[in-house]
């Protein structure tokens, strides 16, 4: 008896989750990190191989977070909350595809940068092809 109805229960608990969440998710974000291209990315460590600046954004912006790394030392998008130093600890998270207004892709990276080893600094920022600013130790 208790079976009988405990699965019922169950049930409509998971049809009601999985509707949240795809009710609550963002249709022009996909999660790329399994993706063959980035999949050496994810969930992995890396050291930065220039300074970084780390921003607080101005509007709302953030996919994950509210802060963004970029290579520039004024960018209007944010405020600056501190400069990440050459050779700092940056993992990288989750990789994601974003598809624009415009119907172009973005590829964006979510994750911490480790200024200090005890102060981890949760990021995102877009990833474009060919301009890296963090590398493996070899």
């Amino acid at each position: 008896m208790k079976n009988r109805i405990l699965k019922p229960i169950t049930i409509i608990i998971f049809i009601i989750f999985g509707t949240l969440l795809n009710g609550c998710g963002n249709s022009n974000l996909k999660d790329i990190s399994a993706d063959p291209e980035y999949a050496h990315l994810s969930n992995n460590i890396f050291f930065t191989n220039q300074p970084l600046f780390y921003y607080q954004y101005n509007k709302d912006g953030g996919i994950t977070t509210d802060h963004f790394l970029s290579l520039h030392p004024n960018d209007s998008n944010g405020t600056k909350i501190q400069e990440i130093p050459k050779g700092s600890h940056i993992k990288v998270s989750k990789v994601y595809e974003i598809t624009l207004k415009d119907g172009n892709t973005l590829t964006w990276i979510t994750g911490e940068v480790f200024p200090s080893p005890n102060q981890p600094l949760a990021y995102e920022t877009a990833l474009i092809k060919g301009e890296s600013f963090f590398e493996q130790r070899k």
